[in-house]
């Protein structure tokens, strides 16, 4: 019997080291694992870095900006000049991912197979031979610099409603391990174009000329029972008047005449809050679209306006928009309107 108890005391004392050991051993064997949901590391490092324009092992040049890679300007057109609002002078901040051990030599140039980011089907390609493409040097052991780009000739932007252009970097001298970006080494340009003429005289001086204002039709989207006291001869007695900012007065003639300008009476009170100050000038040559001639602004025209022409013009009708009076209004008395030829 105490050979049996002896012996199962000694399988036990084994058990026990045998557990102890094991609680002590810090390895760990894997049978088996699921690497099913693994990312495919050739993914990483060509498809993504393909769409994003990151290669790990190249240095990139990339165009800076902050929101979308877009310049939009605004050219006035005057049937004879087109002027750019604001300089003739564009300036791209170009940077590089990380310092590089030469100096870089950059330079602009134009690519036509690329989205644009905005919609631009009625816009037309500016021509290559009516851009200035820049250069630049990025330092070696610099990260920044700046290239320029301009129009060689702006008159040439003439069309409407305008133009694109879309520019990338080259490195002139490429070395090896460095390239352009491809998400951020297109940059864009949209002008739009819009025919703009500035043809009215703001002295508010009498006009010498001949007088008339009876073979005239008067049109407007109110008080339409009332335009006929615009031609009736009572230059003091109103009523024909404008409510909002909408309101138009339109003036077409049976024959096409030439106009050195108009005398509209207005409220002849200097307490009045409803004489006219401002009204953009609309024409139409004949060709049924109007253009604007230019906006007349005045303070207090003391009863009558005298919109005078710059230049004479040969129309078929007349149109009045933004007719506004002294106090920022678009209340505005109207007596007579008054043609000089």
């Amino acid at each position: 019997m105490n050979n049996i108890i002896t012996y199962i005391k000694s399988i036990l004392c084994i058990g026990c080291l045998l557990f102890v050991t094991s609680c002590g051993d810090d390895g760990v064997e894997v049978v088996s694992q699921d690497v099913s949901w693994t990312m495919d590391s050739q993914y990483i490092e060509e498809d993504v870095c393909e769409e994003l324009g990151i290669n790990p092992f190249m240095d990139l040049v990339y165009f800076s900006y902050y929101s979308t890679p877009l310049m939009s300007v605004k050219a006035n057109y005057d049937l004879e000049h087109v002027t750019l609002v604001g300089d003739n002078d564009f300036s791209f901040n170009v940077k590089i991912t990380k310092p590089f051990k030469e100096d870089l030599k950059l330079k602009l140039t134009t690519i036509s197979n690329t989205q644009f980011p905005v919609a631009v089907e009625e816009y037309t390609k500016v021509a290559d031979d009516n851009c200035i493409l820049g250069t630049a040097v990025l330092k070696a052991g610099e990260l920044e610099t700046t290239i320029k780009f301009s129009f060689k000739d702006i008159d040439k932007l003439n069309e409407l409603p305008g133009y694109v252009l879309a520019l990338t970097l080259v490195i002139e001298n490429q070395q090896e391990h460095l390239g352009v970006s491809k998400s951020r080494g297109t940059f864009f340009i949209k002008v739009d174009t819009a025919i703009q003429i500035e043809n009215i005289e703001a002295s508010n001086e009498p006009i010498e000329g001949e007088l008339f204002n009876d073979i005239v039709t008067f049109e407007s989207d109110i008080r339409p029972d009332k335009l006929s006291t615009l031609n009736d001869g009572d230059r003091k007695k109103n009523s024909w008047y404008t409510s909002n900012a909408q309101n138009y007065l339109t003036m077409k003639f049976s024959n096409s005449v030439t106009l050195k300008g108009i005398m509209v009476d207005t409220n002849p009170s200097v307490t009045s809050n409803y004489a006219l100050k401002s009204v953009k000038v609309m024409v139409d040559k004949g060709n049924g679209q109007w253009l604007s001639n230019g906006v007349y602004e005045q303070g207090h025209v003391k009863g009558v306006a005298y919109i005078k022409f710059k230049t004479p013009i040969d129309c078929v009708g007349i149109r009045f928009e933004d007719i506004m009076s002294i106090t920022n209004r678009f209340t505005v008395d109207v007596n007579e309107v008054t043609f000089i030829k």
